[in-house]
């Protein structure tokens, strides 16, 4: 009983003082909070048999983006910023829309290096710290910004104000060793809940649909108004500080499969597919309002905007979860961006 006591005290110590230190500082799991954001540099993860079919390499260098090592040879610096939908955490090595436009801006010109420095879940509050730390250093001549959806207020957000959420739930959310445990489980593709949809296959055949009211909509898109102010001043800083260094900014506005329409091929309807807390419909309403303050912000400072949300097609083939690109998808979008700044960034 003594020795049954014993290794009982022991266990708590060791769990406990594990999750002191994992909540000071975790390096299996990305916590992008407004103000902090996690790199790997140097770190190459593989995984196997992915829908709908094939294997993913995502390697990143010494400065923690996917891409080469700086070259000084390579006077034409290009950083490619944003989050998920820049970093392409869905597709492999060489596959992502930053290294195909990499590609054929070499055919231009041999002098440019190009990185991909999309953070999983980057936020605008977290640009100007990210700029001054890990972009500026490296002097680039041009930054490339896809930006907007990851300041939408996501239901991952939102599930923490939740009154349903079960006390199994709440001590999930709050303890760093079982997340860790499901790291290294599932690697970063931890299992989501049914009817989530981010970083998942999405088969349109078997979605499932939610109706919403075009009030219910608009309420949806009233409560977003500070968050769209937030994400608005928030560029204009990152703008001023491209300004005062000399750095070309160039902004994309976001592409999601979502939308009041149809896909093309499979003629389902798009703006009924639940994502999240709501539809697609609103899902897309919300998201115009972050592409057109990127436009705004891009006019007032006479900076460069790509409207590629414009551009690409509500295609399913082009996106592999409804947010992030297929192989299709980011060589389309790469040609949308490439056709824009190819002369811009290469002058």
């Amino acid at each position: 009983m003594k020795w049954t006591l014993k290794i009982l005290r022991w266990g708590l110590m060791i769990f406990l003082g594990a999750e002191i230190i994992l909540h000071i500082y975790n390096p299996f799991i990305r916590k992008n909070t407004a103000d902090a954001y996690v790199l790997r540099p140097n770190s190459k993860q593989t995984w196997k048999d992915l829908p709908p079919g094939g294997d993913i390499t995502l390697s990143t260098n010494s400065l923690g983006f996917r891409g080469s090592e700086p070259d000084d040879k390579q006077s034409k610096r290009i950083i490619c910023m944003g989050g998920s939908t820049t970093e392409c955490p869905d597709l492999t090595d060489g596959q992502d829309w930053p290294a195909l436009l990499l590609t054929a801006l070499q055919k231009k010109d041999k002098n440019i290096w190009l990185n991909n420095a999309g953070v999983n879940g980057l936020k605008s509050a977290q640009y100007l710290k990210f700029f001054k730390t890990n972009i500026l250093p490296l002097k680039p001549r041009a930054i490339i910004l896809m930006s907007g959806l990851d300041d939408i207020s996501f239901p991952s957000e939102l599930e923490k104000t939740r009154e349903d959420v079960s006390i199994f739930e709440k001590a999930y959310n709050f303890l760093e060793i079982p997340k860790t445990i499901a790291v290294f489980l599932h690697g970063n593709r931890i299992q989501l809940p049914q009817d989530a949809i981010y970083h998942r296959y999405l088969d349109l055949q078997t979605s499932i649909t939610l109706e919403m009211s075009d009030s219910a909509i608009l309420q949806r898109i009233a409560r977003e108004q500070p968050l769209v102010e937030l994400y608005k001043n928030n560029l204009q800083q990152l703008s001023d500080a491209c300004k005062a260094n000399n750095i070309k900014l160039i902004l994309v506005s976001q592409a999601i499969l979502f939308g009041d329409e149809k896909d093309v091929i499979s003629n389902i309807d798009l703006g009924t597919l639940k994502t999240g807390d709501i539809n697609g419909k609103a899902k897309s309403l919300l998201l115009k309002q972050y592409n057109k303050t990127s436009f705004d912000i891009a006019e007032k400072n006479n900076l460069k905007f790509v409207n590629v949300s414009a551009r690409l097609p509500k295609d399913a083939t082009f996106f592999y979860d409804g947010y992030h690109f297929t192989n299709d998808g980011a060589e389309f979008v790469s040609e949308i961006i490439y056709d824009e700044v190819k002369d811009l960034v290469t002058k």
